[in-house]
């Protein structure tokens, strides 16, 4: 919210990735917005960007670290959002013995860093999306239309083309399988 510019490469700006549509104004941010999506369809769908970019990730990406920018003077702003996101990521302590936050972060300290972790639409996925650091690129399948039961067969395609990698899908409120 007090960004000047935000600069999202890769992520649809819908209801998750913007707290239920509060965290920008519709439809046209206050921040300056430079939007990059490999899908065309997506630029401009709910927010107006400033600056829409149709682009492979990849090769934007490589671009923009040939930029000579300096972060100087946002170090320090840096830091501290940095510390608000590991305090919110922590798992806090709730009711009863079973801890999924717990949970969650040891899966993510212990699995490998290129596993793949599956899921679905529901509120359960939240555990997941807070406490689950993603390591690497092609590391998360789940839905961006609230599809319930994605999860499972989504494992089961990862797992098919993906023989070697471990797969994990976290479905229904909290089962693990």
């Amino acid at each position: 919210k007090d960004a000047d510019l935000l600069l999202v490469i890769g992520a649809r700006l819908g209801e998750m990735t913007t707290s239920g549509y509060t965290l920008l104004e519709i439809p046209a941010p206050r921040q300056k917005l430079v939007h990059v999506h490999a899908g065309a369809e997506e630029l401009g769908r709910v927010y107006r960007a400033e600056l829409p970019i149709n682009a492979a990730y990849p090769q934007f990406v490589e671009a923009l670290v040939k930029l000579k920018l300096d972060g100087a003077k946002w170090q320090a702003r840096t830091r501290e959002a940095r510390a608000e996101y590991e305090a919110w990521n922590a798992p806090l302590p709730m009711p009863g013995a079973l801890q999924y936050g717990e949970i969650v972060k040891w899966l993510s300290d212990t699995l490998p860093e290129d596993a793949i972790i599956t899921n679905g639409a529901g509120n359960f996925a939240s555990w997941v999306h807070r406490h689950f650091r993603y390591k690497g690129f092609r590391t998360q399948l789940g839905p961006t239309n609230g599809s319930m039961g994605y999860g499972l067969p989504a494992a089961v395609a990862a797992k098919l083309a993906q023989p070697s990698r471990t797969v994990l899908a976290v479905c229904g409120d909290g089962d693990f399988l």
